[in-house]
């Protein structure tokens, strides 16, 4: 799906965008300036909102947060680099040359050193040197050539096999009979009555190296190929060749990255073993498998050891590198699992009340992934911020967990028991930034204060350097005139200003992520679009993940990358923005955004939703919201719903989705939007 980035700075006019991006002071504006139209362009209005989250970006990102695999590519890249420069260095020797002293005899089994040979000759006066890279190169070129041939014969038959129907029966009978021939038995037959040689061994290693690609592709593409997001592709005209290109090949990725990567070495790994049994590569021709197997000869012999060491080395260093570097990358590409950095699993929340015991949370399981903007949304009263509570252990006295977990960190949070095991999460992992920004702040104590204490707490910074990290975060913030501000107290700011103050406050401590509980509610509009374009330029500054917790659907627009929406303590939808705005699926998300005044029509009602939420103090039977649902079925009062995947990042709980329910037409106003959204995309 394509993403948008946020472009509003570059496409609302100069003066506008200082407006939004921070407090302009009219002296920066000269008249003309200030009585000037701004500029309005509807098409730049309206993708405003749009995420800057592209799923490329999120992979580069993730996979480059694996310290690991990191420095792997760097040692791979490293190892290709100099392999293929090396014959262009000046004083390298021919790999094939025979050495001759000053005598006429063969500088035969040269030590390393000796003679100026850096890893010494061979038992027939070849550069040992040249001969690993020469052999490593062809190795290589063997090894990637494979791997090529492979994923493009691979996804061409796994496409078609998986997708086109009729061909899975013709296609799976073949499988089954040439996957029952060992590939070594085909390497080692072909490389009898074929020249031994390089294209010889590609030949084999390809006839049938494919298969385990398309089988893994085509099990894939039935699992995907019937998803609505595909079904709805196919009623609107668009032809199979850009489904499977856009839709489908890009959830495959991770396949394809590792059985690619685990194809390099293990094609040179076939390279090496024919040639090691007499049968692969001509004696004259470098290779690893050559290097491997003269070296293996001289095993017997202590002080000629070391021509084995050389290029065994170098296939381990090949094999290593290529299979962390693939499983890396397949696990950054995967859309299911991009890069979680908290994890939240059947969590229930209970109060006591009265006597009573209030089920607030009830069996909800959440993922956040590392740098996103999550926004949970949902009616007052829905469990949101109970929710994010239990990630801090700020629940009220008579709250308590009574199942699941929270894994952040390979730990989970719902074991720790007393503030001590919490104050390690407090702050210095997970922040928060609250809706009223008077309340935040103590009344008695000046902001700059406020501030140090979170520096010298989280920071270990004391005296004049907390003091000047404290003046930092200030006009990190867009806080004119730091130092003097910082003598200041709660009183003497604005409602923006203080809320700047309580961000200080959460970003003084170097969170990795930072939850915002409805940060603009106590705000006016032009404040809001200031203090949300503050929290994301200070998430891309900091490498931020955000949390934000409304009701208005107007601040998830310009924020969010996902969306989960909250009824009665469960979430009953998620998605990207993009995916819940234009494509919701579950009857309480209708409901929400059909609430949209922006959506209203002059002179009709505007839209609410009837009924009341269920009691918590009971049980809830089946789907919560299916009292107030119109379009609720018999089983929605009978079963609760499972979550019924509709694309790669967009899952709703509603029985609606099920193959067995009629088919039900969304409001008008939601297909207003769904079309929207197509035209959007196509164009």
């Amino acid at each position: 799906m394509k993403r948008y980035r946020d472009r509003r700075t570059d496409q609302l006019g100069d003066a506008l965008a200082k407006q939004m991006a921070r407090e302009v002071k009219a002296s920066d504006l000269t008249d003309a300036e200030l009585f000037s139209f701004a500029g309005f362009d509807a098409s730049a209005a309206e993708r405003g909102g749009y995420s800057n989250y592209s799923y490329w970006m999120a992979t580069l990102r993730a996979f480059f947060k694996n310290k690991v695999a990191v420095f792997f590519l760097i040692v791979m890249v490293a190892l290709l680099a100099f392999t293929f420069i090396q014959p262009l260095l000046p004083g390298q020797l021919d790999p094939l040359t025979i050495h001759y002293g000053e005598d006429g005899r063969v500088l035969q089994n040269l030590k390393p050193g000796e003679q100026g040979f850096i890893f010494g000759t061979n038992e027939i006066g070849q550069d040992i040197w040249s001969r690993i890279w020469s052999g490593t190169r062809t190795s290589l070129f063997i090894g990637f050539t494979v791997a090529c041939v492979e994923a493009v014969l691979g996804i061409l038959m796994g496409v078609l096999w998986g997708y086109v129907r009729k061909l899975d029966f013709l296609f799976t009978e073949l499988y089954n009979v040439f996957d029952n021939i060992p590939q070594t038995l085909v390497l080692i037959l072909f490389s009898y009555i074929m020249n031994p040689g390089v294209d010889t061994i590609i030949f084999a290693l390809c006839l049938t190296g494919w298969l385990g690609m398309a089988r893994f592709i085509r099990n894939q593409i039935i699992i995907i190929r019937d998803r609505d997001y595909n079904l709805a592709s196919r009623c609107l005209g668009v032809p199979t060749r850009r489904i499977v290109v856009k839709n489908l090949l890009p959830y495959l990725v991770s396949v394809i990255t590792m059985r690619m990567a685990l194809a390099i070495p293990s094609a040179i790994g076939n390279e090496v073993f024919v040639t090691y049994i007499g049968i692969g590569m001509p004696v004259d021709v470098p290779s690893l498998g050559n290097l491997i197997d003269t070296g293996r000869k001289l095993m017997t012999i202590p002080s000629l050891r070391y021509q084995l060491y050389f290029p065994v080395a170098i296939l381990a260093v090949i094999t290593i590198s290529f299979y962390i570097i693939g499983n890396a990358f397949a696990d950054a590409a995967d859309p299911k699992s991009h890069n979680i950095i908290l994890s939240v699993r059947d969590l229930d929340v209970n109060f006591t009340l009265r006597g009573q015991t209030l089920h607030a949370i009830r069996g909800v399981s959440l993922d956040v992934h590392q740098g996103e903007s999550l926004a949970i949304v949902g009616e007052s009263g829905s469990g949101k911020s109970v929710f994010v509570k239990t990630f801090m252990g700020l629940l009220d006295a008579n709250g308590f967990i009574d199942g699941g977990s929270i894994l952040y960190d390979g730990q989970d949070l719902t074991q720790y028991r007393d503030d001590k095991d919490w104050l390690k999460i407090r702050g210095r992992e997970i922040a928060m930034v609250l809706q009223d920004p008077m309340t935040s702040l103590n009344p008695l104590k000046t902001i700059g204060a406020q501030i140090q204490e979170a520096v010298e707490l989280h920071q270990g910074l004391k005296g004049p350097a907390a003091k000047q990290a404290v003046l930092e975060v200030l006009a990190d913030v867009g806080i004119d005139d730091p130092e003097r501000r910082y003598k200041q107290y709660p009183h003497e700011f604005s409602g923006g200003m203080r809320q700047r103050v309580v961000i200080a406050i959460a970003m003084a401590c170097r969170p990795k992520i930072l939850i915002c509980d409805e940060p603009t509610t106590a705000l006016d509009v032009t404040i809001q679009a200031q203090i949300l374009d503050l929290i994301k330029t200070m998430q891309k500054k900091y490498h931020l993940t955000t949390v934000y917790i409304t009701h208005d659907l107007g601040v998830v627009a310009n924020v969010a990358d996902r969306i989960a929406v909250m009824y009665a303590g469960d979430i009953v939808e998620v998605g990207t923005c993009d995916e819940v705005f234009y494509d919701p699926r579950h009857p309480y998300t209708w409901a929400l955004l059909s609430s949209l005044p922006q959506l209203g029509v002059k002179g009709e009602d505007l839209y609410s939703i009837q009924g009341t939420p269920p009691n918590l103090f009971y049980e809830v039977k089946g789907d919560a919201f299916a009292p107030r649902n119109p379009q609720a079925l018999k089983i929605d009062f009978l079963e609760r719903p499972p979550f019924f995947q509709v694309s790669p990042t967009h899952k709703a709980r509603t029985w609606l989705l099920d193959p067995r329910a009629p088919k039900v037409e969304p409001p008008e106003h939601i297909r207003a939007l769904r079309e929207k959204g197509v035209n959007r995309r196509d164009g």
